[in-house]
């Protein structure tokens, strides 16, 4: 049994369930988790900044920006409510999506999006908003169809491997990139959603692997290749979980 397989099956035999039993698991690894997603696209914090933040809701002796403390203030409050959501089984729907952006991205936006362009987090964007060298993003008005037609071939998913769908959702979302500022950590936090849903443990994304995570999705962009990210992402579970679940229990 290769090493993913028996995380995969260690998982399982948790029956995460509720949301308190998804907190109760996740543990430590969500500061790991929000952590690296933060420093994939902002100023990088240490994780002991991260843990203060996350647990006691302060911090001592930082002299970073402000900005990355209400980034990570703002991750903490998404991992209570992914939590919630978990337990309530909610559906993925676009107002769910909203919701997780509006959470994220709360007094994260610059005086240029939110001044002068009148971006709000929650909303989709009103401006071309593209990213990569590709300049990927659906244009503003097809945002909402776009990313309701996703999410409805995702709800008809069900019988697809966990990981493959989650890779198809993440890419897919990334390259609608239905938010001025913030898609990629939205998009991160959608597809664990997505994964502890199907009972499938969630992943951090770490930051010096980054390079390999953009490449990923843009094979999907240029190729349609769903199999770099999915490797990768696999990878990912591992180093993830296996300094946390090391042996078969």
């Amino acid at each position: 049994m290769d090493t993913y397989q028996r995380i995969l099956l260690q998982w399982q035999s948790w029956n995460v369930r509720t949301g308190r039993d998804l907190s109760h698991r996740m543990n430590d690894a969500y500061i790991a988790c929000y952590t690296e997603s933060n420093n994939i696209e902002s100023e990088e914090v240490d994780e002991k900044t991260s843990r203060e933040v996350f647990l006691f809701g302060t911090v001592h002796y930082y002299t970073g920006s402000l900005l990355v403390l209400t980034e990570l203030a703002n991750a903490a409050m998404c991992h209570q409510l992914l939590c919630k959501r978990f337990g309530e089984q909610a559906p993925m729907t676009v107002d769910f999506v909203r919701e997780v952006h509006a959470t994220m991205m709360a007094g994260c936006y610059d005086r240029r999006r939110y001044i002068d362009l009148e971006e709000r987090p929650g909303s989709f964007k009103k401006h071309d908003f593209i990213v990569g060298k590709d300049e990927v993003g659906v244009d503003p008005e097809d945002v909402e169809e776009e990313l309701a037609l996703l999410l409805e071939e995702m709800a008809g998913s069900d019988e697809v491997h966990p990981l493959l769908a989650g890779a198809y959702l993440h890419a897919k979302f990334e390259c609608i990139h239905p938010f001025a500022d913030g898609n990629g950590r939205v998009g991160r936090l959608l597809l664990n959603y997505w994964l502890v849903t199907h009972n499938h443990p969630p992943i951090t994304v770490y930051n010096e692997d980054k390079q390999k995570y953009f490449d990923a999705l843009q094979a999907y962009v240029d190729f349609e290749n769903l199999n770099p990210l999915v490797n990768f992402l696999m990878e990912q579970t591992v180093k993830t979980w296996n300094p946390i679940m090391p042996n078969d229990q």
